[in-house]
């Protein structure tokens, strides 16, 4: 009202979010006889070479985002699967064993799902985006299951049936869950018995929860000729840092799954 004298004010808390970089540096040396040799046969040995180097870095990529920096020996530069600091559960029941039905792999998923959305204050801007999967686990969700309605039965794999209803759809109408298998979680849940356990990862893909910075992605250097060793030499650098979790309840994990 015109009478009013309350000013609303907003309480912003800023923090420095420290990053593990470390510095990779490859070089590839081709013999000048090799690479004439090539030519002859209309292959084009420098490219073949090229692609190889980009597709180690690409899976040197995969390594550091989701194990981090851990396997280095550099303390807390986890990565997406290995966080100690991400909430984790135990769930009652395995999705690849014969006696687990479809509703019981269905009901923990969304116990994962909801858990997230009650820590975020059920906010639509950090919904759950990405579901993570051990690689049986996402063959066992392909598993059919009926579903009994007023027209019959229908059938539907598991996998179908919770992207059609999960909680994030339920909740926000969202279509945006992207399940995916990563065979990294096969071992990385919590021990249970002294074994290893499968673990599900379910985040929000978002820069303003979890961020990998690059602040150099893979740069080549010039092409020289070595006269000494009659050969070509090609550099290539990158600098890549951990993953950084700006936002952490937005992830969560469910192992023994």
């Amino acid at each position: 009202s015109g009478n009013g004298n309350i000013i609303a004010t907003v309480q912003a808390s800023i923090q420095k979010h420290q990053t593990t970089v470390n510095a990779y540096a490859w070089a590839i040396e081709i013999g000048w006889i090799d690479e004439m040799k090539y030519n002859q046969v209309g292959s084009n040995i420098l490219q073949l070479v090229d692609e190889g180097v980009r597709l180690y870095y690409n899976q040197k990529l995969d390594d550091i985002a989701f194990y981090g920096f851990v396997k280095q020996g550099v303390a807390n530069a986890y990565g997406l699967i290995n966080n100690a600091q991400i909430a984790s559960q135990l769930s009652q029941v395995k999705f690849t064993d014969a006696a687990t039905t479809p509703k019981q792999i269905v009901d923990t998923l969304n116990t994962l799902l909801a858990g997230i959305a009650q820590n975020t204050a059920y906010s639509r801007q950090y919904v759950t985006n990405h579901l993570l999967l051990p690689p049986e686990v996402y063959t066992a969700l392909a598993q059919p299951m009926t579903i009994t309605t007023d027209g019959g039965a229908v059938f539907q794999n598991v996998l179908e049936y919770f992207k059609a209803n999960n909680y994030v759809k339920m909740l926000f109408g969202s279509d945006d869950l992207i399940i995916l298998p990563v065979p990294y979680l096969k071992d990385a849940g919590t021990q249970v018995g002294g074994a290893a356990t499968r673990r599900a990862v379910a985040y929000c893909y978002n820069e303003a929860c979890v961020r990998m910075p690059l602040p150099m992605d893979l740069t080549r250097g010039a092409t020289m000729f070595d006269t000494t060793s009659m050969s070509i030499k090609t550099p290539f650098v990158a600098f890549i840092g951990s993953p950084q979790f700006v936002y952490p309840i937005t992830l969560a994990y469910m192992d023994n799954i």
